[in-house]
């Protein structure tokens, strides 16, 4: 069997069709939101005092000054003034180093009337970073917010107990607050949604954004997104990831908020934030000392509270609470439901599956030498592997030892200093640890063979058969976004690669790096995107504290250790012993 050129770009080319076919004929309508009539009791004069008697009174609510403290007890007090029960959570975390004590959550619970085992949680942290003075935008506002819908709440009788959440250590853990919360709430089992409110800027805001995303799994599920969606769009204008930029967000499934914590739990949540309508004069603002009481705008705070308030009223008046999966994409008005997602991500890679068998196929050597050039090829992936896995190991351990400085999940906050202060000794380690396990692993494989004559096909095919097993486990491990996002590529570039002269061996090593851009193009915009510092030390750090759960890291090594086992099969494709006329090739000369 033999797969020519021609021939796999064509079963590319209908593998696309069918897909783009699926996406419109998979389509479901997406069911009506549930709407509360109700019109929002806001009262924005006393969500605004509340703002400025917070920020005024404790303008230093970071983890190491008396203000945050005081700050929590002036949170219990005006939780108690409104007749609720109120509680705290203790607890302490690492920062920079240092085991930090003295956090603490407060939350108050209003019980409802017909449903009180079913609980909706309002959650708005009430900590600054200790570069930031007040932090009136991020987060008083959305504090003053929550107090304004515990007032309201409390003064009327509602279906479902509700649960107002002011939580510490947003900032430096981060989400360590929110973390605590979920480990010391014993209720936790009856949570059915949380509405995680984040911030008015203190310029002027064009609209007021649904985030949905989760930390590295989780994804607000299509009944609460459309509730808070619709709640926000009768106040103002909603902004809600397109489909081309969720597919993104899924990928990638970073969330510098509360509600990211939450949904890796598996909880229901969304998270409503203001939407700069000058993005750039607000980061002159965000994370400063200038994001002071004074460039608070009362009626943004209005709109942000009454669109809180809808979405609040909405979640507590719906007959039932639906159970839908997290794992869809929506289109519009349409979404693709879990299964079809799932189906038509795999079918992507079926032209990578193709050229695997017709490799193997094409290989045309008895099984003994079939099987030892795979055989030598996967030590030499173990080899890349396993040096890239025992230096994630050393990462991992660095900060428990004190080698390395220590936050909890997320590295330090946007904009703090240490984010532009590498250590380098943790990094030497690092590299060194892998430098060390790949000698003593290419030793102990006894130095892989250098390949044979007329195995070069073979060892593609055992290259491609080793993308198709990663590809397929990440699909299986519900991280189908990512693999289509970032492996898509190499699947269908890789399988082109062909014996030939120098000329094709230049063509062979470029598809083989081309394969791997879309994973640098995502950390480029990463960067861009958020406030991080030196790029690569922030992923270290990320890598170290868990923000990147264990399974993705693993397969970022697995994902590069093939990339040189590509680039060593691409450069021996111009040996004069690699088998010549293979399955997929250009005839190019050189």
């Amino acid at each position: 069997m033999h797969l020519k050129t021609g021939r796999y770009l064509f079963i590319v080319l209908l593998t696309l069709l069918v897909v783009a076919a699926g996406f419109f004929l998979l389509q479901r309508p997406l069911p009506e939101p549930y709407v509360s009539e109700a019109e929002p009791l806001f009262n924005r004069d006393s969500a605004f005092a509340r703002v400025e008697e917070l920020v005024t009174g404790y303008p230093q609510r970071d983890i190491y000054h008396p203000d945050g403290k005081a700050a929590a007890l002036w949170l219990q007090e005006q939780l108690e003034s409104l007749g609720l029960p109120v509680y705290t959570q203790q607890f302490s975390q690492y920062v920079k180093d240092e085991v930090v004590e003295g956090q603490e959550n407060v939350y108050a619970v209003s019980r409802g009337s017909r449903f009180p085992d079913e609980i909706i949680v309002v959650s708005a942290h009430y900590d600054i970073p200790p570069f930031v003075y007040q932090g009136a935008g991020d987060n008083a506002s959305s504090v003053g917010a929550t107090l304004e819908l515990a007032r309201i709440f409390a003064a009327e009788e509602h279906n479902r107990t509700i649960v107002f959440l002011m939580s510490d250590s947003e900032e430096y853990g981060a989400m360590w607050g929110v973390v605590n919360f979920m480990e010391q709430f014993e209720d936790l089992d009856k949570v059915k949604a949380v509405l995680v409110l984040d911030s008015v800027p203190t310029t002027k805001i064009k609209a007021v954004a649904v985030r949905p995303v989760g930390l590295q799994q989780g994804y607000s599920p299509p009944w609460l997104r459309n509730l808070a969606a619709a709640a926000v769009s009768r106040e103002t204008e909603c902004s809600d990831p397109s489909p081309l930029f969720e597919w993104i967000e899924r990928s990638v499934s970073i969330n510098p908020t509360e509600a990211g914590i939450i949904l890796r739990a598996g909880i229901p949540a969304v998270n409503l934030g203001g939407v700069p309508a000058d993005p750039v004069k607000h980061q002159e603002t965000y994370h400063t000392r200038f994001d002071t009481i004074d460039k608070l705008d009362i009626g943004d705070l209005e709109i942000f509270g009454r669109s809180a308030e809808r979405a609040l009223r909405a979640l507590d008046e719906m007959p039932e609470i639906p159970r839908e999966s997290m794992y869809y994409l929506k289109l519009g008005n349409r979404y693709l439901p879990h299964w079809a997602v799932a189906l038509l991500q795999l079918l992507l890679f079926a032209p990578l599956a193709c050229a695997t068998f017709a490799g193997w196929r094409r290989a045309n050597l008895d099984r003994i030498a079939t099987g030892g050039a795979f055989w030598r090829e996967l030590l030499r992936w173990l080899t890349f592997f396993g040096a890239g896995a025992a230096a994630f190991g050393v990462l991992k351990i660095l900060p428990r030892i004190g080698w390395m400085v220590r936050y909890e999940i997320y590295p330090a906050t946007q904009k703090d200093p240490v984010l532009y202060q590498p250590q380098y000794l943790p990094v030497l380690i690092v590299l060194g640890t892998a430098v060390a396990a790949g000698i003593i692993l290419w030793l102990l494989f006894r130095r892989p063979a250098a390949p044979r004559p007329g195995d070069w096909t073979a060892r593609k095919a055992a290259l491609l058969t080793g993308l198709l097993v990663l590809a397929i486990a990440a699909w299986a491990f519900r991280a189908g976004f990512a693999a289509v996002t970032f492996l898509l590529l190499p699947a269908y570039l890789w399988p082109l690669i062909a014996p030939g002269g120098q000329v094709r061996r230049a063509v062979n090593l470029l598809l083989i790096l081309a394969g791997s851009g879309m994973f640098f193009v995502f950390i480029v915009i990463f960067a861009m995107k958020y406030e991080i510092g030196v790029m690569w030390w922030y992923l270290l750090m990320a890598a170290s504290y868990g923000m990147f759960s264990v399974q993705a890291i693993l397969a970022v090594i697995a994902g590069f250790s093939l990339i040189l086992v590509g680039l060593a099969v691409a450069w021996r494709s111009a040996d004069p012993g690699a088998r010549l006329e293979p399955g997929l090739h250009y005839e190019i000369k050189g």
